[in-house]
């Protein structure tokens, strides 16, 4: 009889964007490309702490391991690293300490010039990376200063759209306009996981389930990111994906119902599938405006209207009933996005409707109005309706990032359940977000979870009993920014 143990890692891996660049100078940073970066992974039953630097260099990353690990190929160079890790760190505070004197100057000199402006005060105006000033409330600003490093296109649409056009059933047009609150807008900034981040842990997951996939042979990975908000993570893990699949030469969508179109039959696929999904509405038609600036193929993402957490414990009775059973969309109902790709609908969404505006009151009339309010998916088993077959409950993996109550959780110093809840969009009577990590990982072998740069350790290692975890803080440009676990199933004991 072998035993095996439940592997916990800890590190911290240090980015860099081209905004606030600082890489140091001392020539030991490696050119080491994203999917080597298994390759710098301790084995199991070992616990170090790892640092690590990671900044780009045109299609490759930077990683440097500062203290423990293996990349320098022994204990020689590890010494020289160590040597050279305390050298910055000492430059890095003498630089830190000049910094600060500097600020003093800089406020002093503020001052002094306030004090001869007779009371007269001017506003700031905030300006992003690209030189666009903030169309934004002030509360806001520290975000839209940040929009480039949030997304690198200037185009990426972030704030709530304020109308959109679909194509129904039938071809049928639709208009639907959009209730835009200042709550709305400040929800969606506060969500958006800087690009860089985003990029490191889409191309990690991948490495980390690129086993998984490759054990099956009948079924495509499908890996879906249940709340995709503006398409962020989801833009990620579709590039991520093409480049891997471009990597193993998985570059064909099988087009299973036969009419050219790449979108039906994904039984036959040899392409990975990410599906995205999210109960409101008008975040998946923004999340359609930057998949299509970011140039993700059409049949590479499936987009899913549905209260997520439904979602989960529909997969999760499907997983209990068998390896194989599938949850089922029906084709003929999917709208379509004036970009060309296709939303689902499953269960119900409610809670969405309300933020259509005026609804018949509009001018939107009663059969387009019921085509969008009544496409139900439910149990189709005994539908007569053509149905498309999208997930298999044992395959691909989960990317969670859930909205953690906005901003509110960092004023803690620890987030735990005591402390934590979700939104109201999205939690369930008595669901914390264990309980909501707990269901998607009851679903699928393996996954990446995005949570609060303030996450309490321990209670990680208490709660996911059973799963091999890699815990990682994400400092960008030497700030603590947010932190990830990647998640995977341990074999059962023989």
């Amino acid at each position: 009889m072998s035993l095996t143990f439940p592997l916990f890692l800890e590190g911290i891996m240090e980015l860099y964007d081209g905004y606030n660049l600082a890489p140091d100078s001392s020539g030991i940073l490696q050119h080491v490309p994203t999917t080597m970066l298994d390759a710098v992974r301790l084995k199991a039953h070992e616990t170090k702490n790892l640092t690590w630097r990671w900044g780009e260099d045109g299609d490759d990353a930077c990683v440097r391991v500062v203290k423990g690990g293996t990349v320098g190929g022994g204990s020689q160079d590890d010494e020289v690293g160590k040597k050279r890790a305390r050298k910055d760190s000492n430059s890095n505070s003498s630089s830190s300490n000049s910094g600060n004197k500097q600020k003093g100057k800089q406020k002093g000199k503020q001052k002094g010039k306030q004090k001869g402006n007779n009371g007269v005060t001017h506003a700031k105006v905030c300006v992003d990376g690209f030189g666009v000033e903030s169309p934004l409330p002030p509360s806001l600003d520290k975000y839209w200063h940040q929009r480039a490093r949030l997304f690198s296109k200037s185009d990426a649409c972030v704030s709530p759209l304020k109308s959109g056009e679909l194509t129904g059933t039938g071809g049928a047009q639709l208009s639907v306009e959009f209730v835009v609150t200042e709550e709305s807008v400040a929800e969606r900034w506060y969500s958006v996981t800087p690009e860089i981040i985003s990029r490191n842990m889409a191309g990690y997951f991948f490495a980390l389930t690129s086993s998984e996939g490759e054990a099956r042979t009948t079924w495509p990975p499908i890996f879906v990111d249940p709340f995709c908000g503006v398409g962020n993570d989801l833009i990620s893990m579709c590039l991520a994906a093409t480049e891997r699949d471009r990597e193993r030469g998985r570059n064909k969508f099988h087009d299973g119902d036969g009419d050219g179109d790449g979108d039906g039959g994904r039984g036959g696929d040899t392409s990975s599938t990410i599906m995205g999904c999210d109960i409101d509405l008008n975040c998946l038609l923004t999340t359609s405006k930057n998949l299509a600036l970011y140039g993700v193929e059409r049949e590479r993402v499936l987009l899913v209207w549905c209260d997520s957490v439904l979602l989960l414990r529909e997969l999760q009775g499907a997983a209990k009933k068998g390896s194989e059973a599938l949850l089922k969309i029906c084709r003929n109902e999917a709208l379509r996005t004036k970009e060309g790709y296709s939303i689902f609908r499953f269960g119900e969404a409610t809670s969405v409707l309300s933020d259509l505006v005026k609804g018949v009151e509009g001018g939107i009339d009663g059969g387009v109005w019921n085509a969008l309010t009544e496409i139900q998916v439910g149990n189709l088993a005994e539908a007569a309706v053509e149905t498309h077959e999208i997930f298999s409950a044992s395959a691909g993996g989960l990317f969670l990032s859930p909205p953690w109550n906005n901003t509110g959780y960092y004023k803690n110093e620890e987030w735990t359940r005591r402390k934590f809840s979700l939104q109201t969009d999205v939690a369930v009577a008595g669901m914390d977000g264990f309980d909501l990590v707990s269901l998607a990982l009851s679903v699928v072998k393996s996954a990446v979870v995005f949570l609060p740069s303030n996450v309490n350790v321990g209670e990680l290692r208490r709660e996911w009993k059973g799963f091999d975890c890699e815990h990682y803080m994400h400092k960008l440009n030497r700030k603590n920014k947010t932190s990830a676990a990647f998640l995977r199933r341990r074999p059962e004991s023989a």
